[in-house]
């Protein structure tokens, strides 16, 4: 997903683009990390398709100053942050700042889940990084998986996904309904998540 220095941009082609934008115009709301917040400095609006900006949601338990994130007019964004950790203030940042609460990963991310539902936001696209992804994935709140496959190699770098280690093969997250899509000169593969 970046070099091993980070360096990200850009590794998709402008059919790529489109398409994530496409797919900010579909959902209620647009969710990242605060690492992803700290070296991409996204936007998360909708700039190369027709479309409603989505809420922008930020996954973070960071201290870092998070207002590197560009400011969009018309985009709701909200910081969702464990209760059980204490923060420097930082709501000049964003319009609600809301803590979710649980004994284990699995309900930190449901309770998350629920606090959406209470904002009205029905659909989230989970973008980056790697650690947000991963989690989601791990948790099994992904329904459904987009990876996009660019004609680049770079030797190492930092993963998309970063689950525990299995011993065995029987123990790994399975994919269903996969299918590849060309997009440009590079491939996106789709498939769900077997719960």
């Amino acid at each position: 997903m970046a070099t091993a220095t980070g360096h990200s941009q850009w590794i998709g082609n402008e059919d790529n683009l489109t398409h994530a934008h496409r797919l900010r115009a579909l959902f209620d709301a647009v969710l990242i990390g605060g690492n992803t917040v700290l070296n991409d400095k996204p936007s998360l609006n909708v700039r190369h398709v027709e479309g409603k900006n989505p809420k922008r949601l930020i996954l973070s338990n960071k201290c870092e100053n998070l207002s590197s994130l560009k400011k969009v007019s018309d985009c709701k964004t909200y910081l969702f942050r464990d209760s059980g950790y204490n923060y420097d203030d930082c709501s000049n940042d964003f319009d609600k700042i809301i803590y979710f609460n649980g004994g284990c990963k699995k309900e930190k991310m449901f309770d998350l889940l629920q606090k959406c539902k209470q904002e009205k936001i029905k659909s989230i696209l989970v973008e980056g990084g790697g650690t947000t992804l991963s989690t989601f994935i791990e948790t099994k709140f992904a329904n459904t998986l987009q990876f996009h496959m660019s004609p680049m190699l770079f030797g190492g770098g930092i993963k998309a996904v970063k689950l525990p280690n299995v011993n065995q093969v029987d123990e790994s997250h399975k994919l269903s309904n996969m299918y590849v899509t060309q997009i440009g000169n590079s491939f996106m593969i789709t498939a769900g998540l077997e719960s």
